[in-house]
């Protein structure tokens, strides 16, 4: 065989033991980079499966702190309802004392037309008496009489505006604010017409008084004046302490009603403003 071939052969397997070194280099570097990469895999799969935990965490935490906020907002919502019924059951009880309250001053106002009318029989049979004893005492009886009339007239128009105005009073009233102020105006304007009814009451009264004193006592006196006496008197000290009374009544309730409104007013604005959250 010749030599350069038996050359070219060596050649050739030198060339392919090399090539076959090469080759398994690279398969080793292939191999040591698939696991880095195998490794750097897992590490971000364990990063992700922390953050995920930790993402879970904070929802549930949160769900607890949303459903505790609607607990407190449910129980504090019941709270303002529970507290509205109440407020409500107040303004009605105060309503029905304020109707109580009319009552007593119409009964009142019964008590003075009756006082009026006594007065009126009571004079008028003296009257007569009188004129038949004296010309003077006649007259002055006559005078008084008088007196009285105008002085009932005026009462009884008085009485009749008052209950006028407390009709238009029960028809006119209504929740609103301006509303409100002109029924407490109107309450404390028919307060003061009262006292100063029960004033000029009182005065009449107390002038009657000294007139009647002027008239025989004793013995000579009527029956029926007598009678009559005892009967101004007592209604003249009586009238004056029931008119304040009234009037302090109604004043009182007017205002409590005024502050309960006020804290329904306040009360709806909570509410409405937790069912806005």
């Amino acid at each position: 065989m010749p030599a350069f071939p038996l050359r070219a052969v060596a050649l050739l397997g030198v060339l392919a033991a090399l090539a076959g070194c090469a080759t398994r280099a690279d398969i080793n570097a292939t191999n040591q980079t698939l696991i880095a990469v195998q490794n750097k895999q897992v590490e971000l799969q364990k990063q992700l499966m922390a953050q995920l935990q930790a993402r879970s965490q904070q929802l549930e935490a949160g769900q607890q702190d949303l459903s505790a906020a609607q607990s407190e907002f449910r129980a504090e919502a019941e709270g303002v309802r529970q507290e509205v019924a109440r407020i409500g059951k107040s303004i009605g009880d105060l309503r029905q004392q304020l109707a109580d309250s009319r009552a007593d001053i119409a009964n009142l106002n019964g008590r003075v037309r009756e006082l009026q009318n006594n007065q009126a029989i009571g004079l008028g049979s003296l009257s007569k008496r009188i004129d038949d004893n004296h010309d003077a005492a006649t007259a002055r009886i006559d005078a008084q009489k008088q007196a009285v009339d105008a002085f009932a007239t005026q009462v009884s128009a008085k009485v009749d505006q008052q209950t006028e105005t407390l009709g238009t009073l029960s028809k006119a009233q209504t929740t609103a604010a301006d509303q409100d102020r002109k029924r407490d105006k109107t309450i404390a304007d028919l307060s003061q017409s009262l006292d100063a009814l029960g004033r000029k009451v009182t005065g009449e009264l107390t002038t009657q008084g000294k007139r009647i004193d002027t008239l025989p006592k004793g013995a000579g006196a009527p029956a029926d004046l007598t009678a009559l006496e005892k009967k101004v008197d007592f209604l003249g000290a009586k009238l004056p302490d029931q008119i304040d009374r009234n009037s302090k009544e109604a004043a009182r309730i007017a205002q409590e009603l005024g502050d309960l409104q006020s804290l329904l007013a306040d009360l709806n604005r909570r509410l409405k403003a937790l069912e806005g959250h």
